[in-house]
């Protein structure tokens, strides 16, 4: 192995035996749109994503790679889907919000149309 790569694989080592760095790992893989689909009525715009999602599988492949020491696969889904938790949990806050703010609209609405013209 030349130093190079091996300092890539010490490094990557050192990022997913943390638990932020496997936060971060599982946020770029999101990123690179491992979870969805390529597809896209624009040609332009599905190249782009084959070409993160290409990103992305290059990054996983060097971390199965490396799973065979420790079950970083394992580790990773977990982040990913504690990620998908938390994302799932501010989509609730955000609808909660724009709910609000609809009805505070509506509401002001109602107040000038009752106004004495």
């Amino acid at each position: 192995m030349h130093k190079l790569e091996q300092r890539d694989r010490e490094d990557l080592l050192a990022i997913l035996d943390k638990p932020h760095g496997l936060r971060f790992i599982a946020r770029l893989l999101d990123y690179c749109g491992m979870y969805m689909s390529l597809f896209n009525s624009d040609i332009g715009i599905m190249a782009f994503n084959a070409g993160k999602r290409d990103v992305g599988l290059m990054l996983l492949s060097m971390i199965q790679n490396e799973s065979s020491e420790v079950d970083y696969v394992k580790s990773l889904h977990d982040a990913t889907s504690y990620r998908l938790q938390l994302y799932k949990e501010d989509e609730k806050e955000r609808m909660k919000d724009a709910s609000k703010n609809v009805l505070e609209k509506v509401e002001a609405r109602r107040r000038i149309n009752r106004r004495p013209r």
